[in-house]
């Protein structure tokens, strides 16, 4: 008996029953020759009529409605059909889940919503308004917003659920091929609603810390990868549990929610850390109840406050001791440019002093001779010019040594090779010059340079008053000492 008053049989007819007996309507008479799977009547009188391959009819007020025609139910198998209490028309097929017909249109349901599976064998309605459908793969739970695998029993209810019902106190029937369970919506709510958050593992550098699990852990600067596992304890599997997670030290926004119960952070720079995690069942608010963990990274010696302190100490020392060696650097410089200035002003003093003094008694000589002994006028004449030329001489030479540029030996071998020319050439000597190439570019100090200069004028000097040599060679050199790598210049 489908309904009261109707009767199908396994050929696929519907019967009406009527003062005993049994009668088929002329509207009936039009429905498909198919077996017929579910007959339900609804809170308007109207009959519902569900074929296994040929889908779905209703008989209202003795007009057959087909809905398998094209653009209505897109399915033809039907299985079961359940009225709610807001009078929406649930239909159960195979292989397509389950459709609302609300207000004249279907809505589907499936596997993708949350249903267990889209085979749906039956469903009822308990005094809460959750509808529970019963698939090849346990029973489902649709709320009005979210569906809720039931796995109570564990894999006792996880295939088949052929039937159900709802008796009088609001307990839930179900039963499959071997068992009939008894359950209480209110108390599967209850344990819904007391879901607790855990954190289930700390990791750091893939490894649990050896400290207590719920103390702050402390941790080295490289101990800075950080992986937390957490999870929501609830009655019912399967369901899309939603997370939320800070890190507060990090962040102060709440990051976007995911069904992910893990996360790992890498290179956490040193500091205090919180790590707070809130879950969210479907349908339901953010959990006010949030399970955390504390560590703290600390910093590197060279991070930390005492390190930069001595660190800064040294650094303005290193500072003032560089200026302090720039300072005697520069001291000692100008100290050796006043000491030669000294030692040139002195010499010029000494050198042109005696000889413009010698000039000033010659040519008080010759003017007292000038009409006595006109050959040693002459004789006092050219000394005064030998005292003149020696005093622009060396005017020259110091004038020379301390003009800036001159400070390389190519060019104190230039000013030495021209003396030398000057010198020589008047005595008829020739001159062979030869400079080694490697003290072309040796930087020399003044008084170097100097008394260099000075040497080779009073060498080249004594070999034209003395040698009565036809050549002269002039060879510089540059020698390497093994000891302390010293340089030697030969002449």
């Amino acid at each position: 008996m489908g309904t009261k008053g109707y009767w199908e049989n396994p050929r696929g007819r519907v019967y009406l029953i009527k003062n005993d007996k049994v009668i088929q309507p002329p509207t009936l008479k039009n429905l498909p020759p198919d077996p017929v799977t579910t007959l339900f009547k609804d809170s308007h009188n109207n009959i519902w009529i569900g074929f296994s391959g040929k889908g779905l009819y209703k008989l209202s007020r003795n007009k057959l409605i087909s809905f398998s025609s094209k653009g209505k139910l897109p399915t033809s198998n039907i299985r079961n059909i359940l009225e709610d209490k807001s009078g929406n028309i649930w239909i159960m097929t195979r292989y397509k889940g389950v459709y609302k017909y609300s207000n004249g249109k279907f809505i589907n349901y499936s596997v993708k919503n949350g249903l267990n599976s889209n085979w749906v064998l039956s469903g009822v309605q308990d005094k809460e308004g959750t509808i529970w459908f019963n698939t090849d793969k346990g029973v489902s739970g649709y709320d009005g917003k979210i569906f809720r695998k039931l796995t109570y029993g564990g894999e006792l209810m996880s295939g088949e659920m052929w039937a159900s019902a709802v008796d009088q106190k609001g307990k839930l029937w179900f039963a499959n091929s071997n068992y009939i369970f008894i359950l209480k919506p209110n108390r599967m709510k209850k344990v819904i609603s007391n879901s607790k958050l855990y954190i289930e593992n700390f990791l750091v550098n893939d490894k649990r810390p050896e400290s207590d699990f719920y103390s702050t852990h402390t941790l080295n600067f490289n101990e800075n990868t950080v992986e937390i596992y957490f999870n929501c304890v609830n009655y019912f599997n399967g369901l899309k549990i939603k997370y939320r997670y800070k890190l507060v030290g990090l962040t102060k926004n709440w990051s976007i929610a995911t069904t992910r119960n893990y996360i790992k952070f890498h290179n956490l720079s040193p500091g205090e850390y919180k790590f707070i995690v809130s879950s969210k069942l479907p349908g339901n608010n953010w959990c006010d109840v949030n399970s955390d963990v504390s560590f703290i990274i600390e910093a590197p010696f060279w991070q930390r406050i005492w390190f930069l302190i001595l660190s800064s100490i040294a650094f303005i020392g290193s500072i003032l001791l560089v200026t302090f060696l720039i300072y005697r650097y520069k001291l000692n410089q100008f100290l050796k440019i006043q000491q030669m200035r000294e030692q040139i002003a002195s010499d010029l003093h000494d050198d042109i002093g005696t000889n413009l003094t010698t000039i000033s008694i010659l040519s008080d000589i010759a003017k007292n001779k000038i009409n006595i002994d006109t050959e040693k006028v002459y004789n006092f004449l050219d000394k005064i010019g030998n005292n003149a030329r020696q005093v622009i001489d060396s005017m020259s030479d110091i004038v020379w040594v301390i003009k800036p540029g001159t400070d390389s030996l190519d060019m104190l071998i230039e000013k030495l090779n021209s003396i030398a020319f000057e010198i020589l050439q008047i005595k008829g000597i020739q001159i062979d010059f030869k400079c080694d190439k490697r003290i072309e570019k040796l930087k020399l100090s003044m008084d170097v340079r100097k008394n260099l200069l000075l040497l080779f004028k009073e060498i080249i000097n004594n070999i034209a008053k003395y040698s009565n040599a036809s050549t002269v060679k002039i060879l510089f050199s540059l020698k390497t000492s093994n000891e302390k790598s010293a340089k030697r210049l030969i002449l």
